[in-house]
C-alpha cells in the first residue's frame, strides 16, 4: 500500500500544532502595524535591520507532496505487510474392540504479522529540527527550494533527502498469535434396542490459545504522529472441556 501523509498531531503547543519560532530561517511572519494579526514579508524584501520574525504555530502535513502517490522525493511511503502462518495436524485411530474406537489429535498454529509504515516519524527529532530551523515546514521548500534564507545568508528553503530522512522513522507493529489443541474421542457401541444400537461418545479437550500485540516503541511512548499512546495487547486463554454424546434410535 502507499501511503500519504497524515497531519502531525504532536507538536510542542496545545492540540499538538507545528510550532515555529521567529529566528526560523524561513519564518517570514511579522506582527501587522494594528498589532492584531501578521503579515506576511516577501523573502526578496526581508531586511533583518527592519524585520522581525515572530513565533506562528501551524497545523499541517509535513510531508505534504513529498509523499503523494509514488513520489519521486524519494521518501519511502509504502506500509509492508508480513504475515506467516504455520500449521500442523498429527493424530491417530485406534481400535479399543470391536465396536470401539479412539480417535486423538493435535493441532499446532502460529501466526506472525509484522506491519511496518516507512512513513512514520519521531517527534522529537521533527520539533528540534523546527526549532532549530533544519527542516523547512514552510511553502518555500517546494516553491523555492533553492531560495537562500535572507535571515542567516546560508539556509536553503528546500528540504534535501538527508533532512527528510533524518526525521522519519518506520514503525513497525507485530502481532503473534498461538494455538494448541489436544481433543481425544472415544466412541462406539452400548447395546441393542429393537429399534437399533445405541451409541455413546465421549471426549476431552484441552485449548490453549496465546495473543500479544506490541506496537513500535515511539508509538508506545505517543512520540509518533500523534500524541496519544498505543498500548500493547497480551493475553492467553487455557480451556478444558469433556463432553458426551448419547444416540438414541427411537424407531427402525
Amino acid at each position: 500500500a502507499i501511503l500519504g501523509s497524515p497531519f502531525y498531531s504532536n507538536g510542542l503547543v496545545k492540540g499538538g500544532s507545528t510550532f515555529v519560532p521567529g529566528d526560523h530561517p524561513f519564518n517570514f511572519f511579522v506582527l501587522n502595524d494594528a498589532g492584531d494579526g501578521l503579515d506576511y514579508i516577501d523573502p526578496a524584501n526581508w531586511d533583518n535591520d527592519i524585520h522581525q520574525a515572530v513565533d506562528v504555530v501551524a497545523k499541517a502535513r509535513p510531508f505534504g507532496v513529498y509523499t503523494t502517490g509514488d513520489s519521486a522525493s524519494g521518501i519511502n511511503n509504502a506500509l509492508d505487510i508480513d504475515f506467516d502462518y504455520y500449521r500442523a495436524v498429527a493424530g491417530f485411530e485406534a481400535d479399543i474392540s470391536d465396536t470401539w474406537t479412539l480417535n486423538t489429535s493435535y493441532v499446532y498454529a502460529v501466526g506472525k504479522r509484522t506491519e511496518t509504515t516507512h512513513l512514520g516519524m519521531s517527534s522529537t527529532t521533527f520539533n528540534d529540527a523546527v526549532l532549530d530551523g533544519l527542516f523547512n515546514p514552510f511553502g518555500t521548500a517546494l516553491s523555492s527550494p533553492g531560495l537562500v534564507s535572507p535571515k542567516d545568508g546560508t539556509s536553503i528553503a528546500g528540504n534535501s533527502e538527508d533532512e527528510l530522512a533524518a526525521v522519519l522513522h518506520a514503525f513497525v507493529d507485530e502481532t503473534y498469535s498461538e494455538q494448541q489443541v489436544v481433543e481425544s474421542i472415544a466412541s462406539g457401541d452400548l447395546f441393542d434396542l429393537d429399534t437399533g444400537t445405541v451409541g455413546l461418545a465421549i471426549g476431552a479437550q484441552y485449548r490453549y490459545e496465546d495473543y500479544q500485540y506490541t506496537p513500535d516503541s515511539l508509538s508506545a511512548k505517543g512520540l509518533g504522529f500523534g500524541s496519544t499512546p498505543s498500548a500493547s495487547i497480551s493475553g492467553d486463554t487455557n480451556v478444558f472441556a469433556v463432553f458426551a454424546e448419547l444416540f438414541v434410535p427411537v424407531h427402525e
